[in-house]
């Protein structure tokens, strides 16, 4: 016998010819394709052919993608799937949470689980939450599957922040034994060109006007690009989480010292009370403060503000 594949993408267009019975063939876009194959085989001498037509369906590779919102420890970090899809539908959603917990499952069964270690997942396997039993860094990874057997893995690095006590008063933290389990991050896009470099370092020397006031002093600050920040560069550091319900006037004083191009680039303090889903500035220009902001036309807007709050220049 003999094989003849011929295929067609949607627009009828011959991408691909074979005679070998089982062939194989790439397709350079998803969607509907015609395939048509014609056996040729002889039998005492005579020829005899026949031809089949078929129209299947290519699937498209996901764009996985999850966001996240509540990273304080103790509290359900919820996970939100994000992922688009050209041609198809997903099957199956795998999330890894990195703490030693995989689940898997269809996007509206239910994902309620009770684990050894005592953390807790609810919710659905598309938009799960997960709680964690403790702080740190975690690499979490989503697997999504399609109908048509695609497959891809997004992983993202999450930090789980502790629950700071301030039955103490006043609360101080100095960075001077350790990083003060604060954590930084990076604006993340879908568009990888738009995805920020992050220069934040916890450490205990720095370069040029950025330097400790005493020899071992610990700090956060913007050196890992040879000492100084990137351009375009949309960072930041998040602190523990307080509870301030219990407190009339809470006040923050702080150090900082800046070295940034004056007027365009600079830094803003910012809170959230929805889980870090939205944050809102800390003070403006001529309130809420002493030797508070020095601008409030900082061209970079800091925290991805409306305005231009913040520090700038030399400090």
């Amino acid at each position: 016998s003999a094989w003849n594949w011929t295929f067609l993408d949607e627009n009828d267009v011959i991408v691909g010819a074979s005679v070998e019975q089982e062939p194989s063939v790439l397709f350079a876009t998803a969607g509907s394709k015609r395939v048509i194959l014609t056996v040729t085989s002889e039998t005492n001498g005579e020829e005899c052919s026949v031809s089949l037509e078929k129209v299947i369906t290519v699937g498209s590779v996901p764009d996985t993608r999850f966001e996240w919102q509540s990273v304080c420890n103790g509290d359900f970090t919820n996970f939100q799937d994000a992922t688009l899809l050209e041609v198809g539908t997903v099957d199956n959603y795998e999330w890894n949470f990195d703490d030693g917990y995989v689940i898997s499952g269809a996007g509206s069964d239910a994902a309620i689980f009770t684990h050894s270690d005592g953390s807790l997942t609810r919710g659905v396997f598309e938009n799960p939450e997960h709680r964690y039993n403790n702080v740190g860094s975690y690499d979490v990874m989503l697997t999504v599957t399609t109908n048509e057997g695609c497959v891809r893995t997004y992983t993202q690095n999450i930090d789980i922040l502790p629950q700071a006590n301030i039955s103490d008063f006043p609360y101080t933290t100095n960075f001077d034994a350790n990083n003060g389990n604060w954590a930084e991050e990076v604006r993340l896009d879908r568009d990888t060109s738009l995805i920020s470099d992050n220069s934040w370092l916890y450490s205990n020397s720095g370069n040029g006007e950025i330097l400790p006031k005493y020899s071992g002093d610990g700090f956060w600050w913007t050196g890992g690009n040879e000492g100084t920040y990137f351009n375009s560069e949309q960072s930041w550091v998040n602190g523990p989480c307080f509870d301030f319900s219990a407190i009339d006037r809470p006040m923050i004083s702080m150090k900082i010292i800046s070295s940034t191009d004056n007027g365009f680039d600079g830094a803003v303090l910012q809170y959230s009370i929805d889980g870090a889903a939205t944050w809102e500035n800390i003070g403006s220009l001529n309130q809420g403060g002493i030797n508070w902001y020095n601008s409030n036309t900082i061209s970079a807007q800091p925290g991805n503000q409306d305005f231009g709050f913040g520090w700038t220049g030399v400090l």
